[in-house]
C-alpha cells in the first residue's frame, strides 16, 4: 500500500511543481488588431490609415497638416492568473523598397513614442472609418493614463522596440480577470518645437504594414486557460484511481 501512496504523493508534487513553473514562465501573445488613426486639416478630417499601418507621425507642409496615433490590441480571453510583468514589442520596419517610407523618418537624432490606456472599445478601433466617431478615437489614443515611453533612432530599424508596461499591470490584470481585450494607444511625444512653422516631417513606424512581424506582448505570471489545467487535473485523478485499485 505504501508504493501507490508514494506514487500519488509524487504525482501531486509534480503537478504542483508544474503549476508553479507555468505561472513563473513568460508567455508571448501576438496582437489581435493594430493600426493608426490620422488627423488632417483636409476636408476628410480623421480616418484610419489603410494597409495595416501602425505609424505615429507629425507632418506639416502647410497643406496638409497631419498627425497619426497608433494602437495595438491583445485578446486576453484565454489567459488566467495575475500578471507580474509586461513588455510590449513593436517592430520598427525598414524601407520596403526604393522611395517608400522608412520606419524612422525624422531629422532629429531620436524620437519617442508614449503609450496610453485606451477607453475606446476594441470593436470601434477595428471598425475605423465605419465606426461611430473616428474623431474621438484619435483623441483617445493619446490622452489616457500614461503607460510609459520609449525612444528610438534610425539605427533601430529592422528590430523590435521594447516598452516596459509595468505601469499598465493594473489594467492588464483587470482585462485578464474579465477575459476581455486590452488596447494600448501610442502618440509621438517629441514633436519638434518648430513644427508649426511648416516643412517638418517626423514619423516612426512609418512604413509599417500588414505583413510586418507581429506586435507582441510578453507577460509573466499568467497561464493559458483552461485546457492545460483540466488536463493536469484529470491526469492526477487518473493517477489517484490507479493507486487506489493497486492498493486493494
Amino acid at each position: 500500500m505504501t508504493q501507490p501512496r508514494n506514487l500519488v504523493r509524487g504525482a501531486i508534487a509534480a503537478t504542483i511543481t508544474l503549476f508553479i513553473s507555468a505561472a513563473a514562465q513568460a508567455i508571448t501573445i501576438t496582437h489581435s488588431d493594430r493600426g493608426s488613426f490620422q488627423f488632417t486639416n483636409l476636408v476628410n478630417g480623421i480616418w484610419k490609415t489603410p494597409d495595416g499601418s501602425y505609424q505615429a507621425r507629425a507632418l506639416n507642409n502647410g497643406v496638409p497638416v497631419e498627425f497619426n496615433r497608433n494602437y495595438t490590441v491583445f485578446d486576453f480571453s484565454l489567459l488566467s492568473g495575475t500578471a507580474t510583468g509586461a513588455t510590449l514589442l513593436l517592430w520598427l520596419d525598414t524601407p520596403a523598397g526604393p522611395g517608400l517610407a522608412p520606419g524612422y523618418q525624422s531629422s532629429a537624432p531620436s524620437e519617442t513614442l508614449s503609450l496610453f490606456s485606451v477607453a475606446t472599445d476594441p470593436t470601434e478601433l477595428l471598425a475605423g472609418d465605419a465606426g461611430t466617431n473616428p474623431g474621438s478615437v484619435f483623441g483617445d489614443l493619446g490622452s489616457g493614463t500614461p503607460y510609459g515611453s520609449q525612444s528610438m533612432t534610425a539605427a533601430d530599424m529592422g528590430s523590435y522596440i521594447a516598452f516596459d508596461l509595468t505601469a499598465a499591470l493594473g489594467d492588464i490584470n483587470t482585462a485578464i480577470t474579465n477575459g476581455s481585450s486590452f488596447a494600448i494607444g501610442g502618440a509621438m511625444s517629441t514633436i519638434d518645437a518648430s513644427y508649426g512653422t511648416g516643412g517638418i516631417t517626423e514619423g516612426i513606424f512609418r512604413g509599417s504594414a500588414t505583413g510586418d512581424p507581429a506586435s507582441q506582448l510578453i507577460l509573466t505570471g499568467v497561464v493559458p486557460v483552461p485546457a492545460a489545467v483540466w488536463l493536469l487535473g484529470s491526469g492526477l485523478l487518473a493517477f489517484v484511481g490507479i493507486g487506489k485499485r493497486r492498493s486493494r
